[in-house]
């Protein structure tokens, strides 16, 4: 009988009992036990992105750290239905002093529209997401020292409320002698006398051209009898004579 040891094909050492006739899969940083085949294909195409040399080795640590972590990666992420490059993120992000950073100085609309997303800031929020998601631990690890990333989701996430919580600030009072505030003044006085609206050129109350003064004097027509009372008719209805006359 044969002792145990590695087998002639140079697989798993048998103990003495048969071994299944199956072939290790080659190593593949795609094919895990946890993965369905739809997974792996979606995960295949980060690697097809482009032939850039340090996609392959960057994206197998990735995902090797992810999955060490307890959070795989076993899809890849999608924008608007368009695959998300994780590799180009990580490189965008990392040259412009990481997430934190990019947060503080507002350029993951710089970023997206580097990936073809678009630089809406739409856009911009779910690239953030997705970098706080698949790759922020990976760069507290490795880029920063192994600090903790759920203090800083923390941070960015608190600051994010804030903002969207902040309520809108009333228009300030209008200053004295500003345009506002002399148009307010002169609403207010609306009702006030027109001579002290429109200084001295307006016609004074009670003056001459004044609207109290109705009915206006008819210049261009004949002369009205004369104002005052009639005189007295004689007893035959005739006007009284006047001696000499």
């Amino acid at each position: 009988m044969g002792s145990s040891g590695a087998g002639p094909d140079g697989g798993y050492p048998r103990d003495g009992m048969a071994s299944p006739s199956w072939q290790r899969p080659p190593a593949s940083p795609v094919s895990t036990p946890q993965t369905s085949s739809r997974s792996s294909d979606s995960l295949s195409r980060l690697y097809e992105m482009d032939d850039h040399p340090e996609r392959r080795p960057f994206l197998e640590k990735l995902l090797s750290f992810m999955e060490e972590k307890g959070t795989a990666i076993t899809q890849c992420p999608t924008i608007s239905k368009n695959p998300l490059d994780l590799f180009r993120l990580y490189l965008y992000t990392k040259e412009r002093g990481g997430y934190l950073e990019c947060t503080k100085q507002k350029t993951w609309k710089d970023i997206a529209a580097q990936l073809g997303i678009g630089a809406s800031s739409s856009g911009a929020y779910t690239l953030k997401k997705h970098y706080g998601k698949n790759l922020l631990p990976y760069e507290c690890y490795y880029d920063r020292g192994g600090i903790d990333p759920a203090p800083i989701l923390a941070q960015v996430e608190a600051q994010t409320k804030k903002k969207a919580k902040a309520p809108t600030q009333p228009p300030p009072a209008p200053s004295p002698g500003s345009q506002d505030s002399r148009d307010s003044y002169s609403n207010s006085n609306s009702n006030a006398s027109a001579a002290d609206h429109y200084g001295a050129g307006y016609p004074p109350a009670g003056g001459p051209g004044a609207y109290n003064n109705y009915p206006p004097h008819n210049s261009g027509g004949p002369p009205g009898p004369p104002q005052g009372p009639p005189p007295p008719n004689s007893a035959d209805g005739r006007p009284p004579s006047h001696p000499g006359t």
